[in-house]
């Protein structure tokens, strides 16, 4: 099986953080071949990867590839994974498009439409009764209504990553003004706002598998509101209760529906806030917590839906 990885560049993962990195390793120990996306593109109708084969590694060495690249055809290929991290730019929309085009000949884990549609943040947005009171606006004065009517509101930008670009805000601060004009691009692009809810014990990182978790992660920033690890957040040890459970009930069946086949959780204080569909990270941190090797779990299960295709087909 040849199985490709649509990411960012090989040589920026980390080999302790990146769960792609995991991903990848997986590939190695079920005997699959994981590939490196250099380029796609559509030659006469046909689609084409170029490709660089990743080296075999022991877990905590950096990612290397191939010094020879290969070119392979659609039937050439297994799976795609959909790996790059946000912002959803026209390069990074246009090749989801390429991609859906082709996916009846070749498998994509998260299904290309499904990550063109669900923004991560907005996504959630579609479960009003388990998430915050939400506005999703540009106009000030709608936001200064929210932040009035709430006092206590997180805005954050609708495409970034990593806790980047997230404020907290109150009905008294001085600086509003600025904010929702640096955020909103002088209300010319649309921002969440949310009414902050309960950030003092950290949120919950949950990965889902075909909509059923495999495993979970505390993140928690005791210097701050911003709980993701690339702002700062601390991994600690958590479980998967029944209000978890009730909210994954309620998601599952837009999971399936969707195509995304692996995505992250966020939940705080037993709120939904987003829906990860298109690099969704944690499996380090749960590994190492956890001692466990969550990572081959994932791609066994992969390779279960990649059976069962081959099967009906």
């Amino acid at each position: 099986m040849n199985i490709l990885f649509w990411m960012d560049d090989w040589d920026t993962i980390h080999p302790k953080k990146d769960t792609t990195y995991l991903l990848i390793k997986a590939c190695f120990n079920q005997g699959l071949t994981p590939y490196f996306i250099q380029q796609v593109q559509i030659n006469h109708g046909e689609f084409f990867a170029t490709v660089a084969a990743f080296q075999p590694f022991n877990l905590g060495e950096p990612l290397s590839i191939s010094s020879t690249q290969t070119t392979l055809s659609a039937t050439e290929i297994t799976a795609v994974w959909i790996r790059k991290d946000p912002p959803v730019d026209s390069v990074y929309s246009h090749t989801l498009r390429l991609l859906d085009q082709y996916k009846h000949q070749f498998h994509c884990f998260n299904d290309p439409n499904g990550v063109l549609l669900n923004n991560e943040k907005l996504s959630a947005n579609a479960f009003q009764r388990i998430t915050p009171p939400t506005l999703v606006a540009s106009s000030k004065a709608l936001i200064v209504e929210f932040i009035n009517t709430y006092d206590q509101v997180i805005l954050k930008p609708l495409d970034g990553f990593g806790g980047d670009g997230i404020f907290k805000v109150s009905a008294n601060d001085t600086n509003i003004d600025p904010m929702i004009e640096l955020l909103t691009h002088h209300q010319h692009q649309f921002i969440i706002c949310q009414k902050m809810v309960d950030h003092s014990q950290g949120d919950k990182r949950i990965i889902l598998v075909n909509g059923e978790p495999i495993g979970a992660v505390k993140r928690i920033n005791y210097n701050g509101h911003r709980n993701n690890f690339m702002a700062g957040g601390l991994a600690e040890m958590t479980t998967i209760d029944a209000q978890d459970m009730a909210i994954i009930k309620e998601i599952k069946p837009f999971i399936l529906d969707n195509g995304l086949f692996f995505t992250g959780i966020d939940i705080v204080d037993n709120h939904l806030i987003e829906i990860n569909v298109t690099s969704p990270t944690g499996l380090q941190e749960m590994n190492a917590l956890g001692n466990a090797s969550l990572h081959d779990s994932v791609i066994g299960k992969m390779k279960e839906v990649l059976t069962c295709q081959t099967h009906a087909n």
